[in-house]
């Protein structure tokens, strides 16, 4: 198994970046001191294994190529979000490998509607 992120495929690296914010969620869940934080925890995991599961759609076949600008565009924003919402005191790593997978899909070629590939438009930071 590789142990660093350049190793491994864009998919697989974003995968497994989902993955991560899952499990803080559903830690963050177990740890939760009112029912309503619970709640909100279980959603926030909820919306990131629906994300996962929307990268086969967004990134080609061979897991290093974008669909188009705009599957670039929500994978770089999702993977902005989890950097959002993750405590970095209590997982710097998880926050570190977040960022250096964010830094990854900059990169990453899209399939242009001509069927070319191009690089992917500058993400939009909020």
């Amino acid at each position: 198994m590789p142990t660093d992120i350049s190793d491994l495929i864009l998919r697989q690296a974003i995968s497994d970046t989902y993955d991560d914010a899952i499990a803080y969620f559903k830690l963050k869940a177990e740890a939760a001191s009112s029912s309503h934080e619970k709640l909100l925890a279980t959603l926030q995991a909820k919306e990131f294994v629906t994300g996962k599961f929307m990268l086969d759609i967004l990134i080609d076949a061979d897991g290093e190529t974008f669909a188009g600008p705009e599957a670039a565009n929500t994978v770089i924003q999702s993977l902005l979000n989890i950097l959002d919402v993750l405590d970095r005191k209590q997982f710097p790593l998880t926050c570190w490998r977040a960022l250096d997978v964010w830094m990854l899909s900059q990169t990453a070629p899209c399939i242009c509607e001509d069927g070319g590939k191009s690089e992917p438009p500058p993400a939009v930071i909020h």
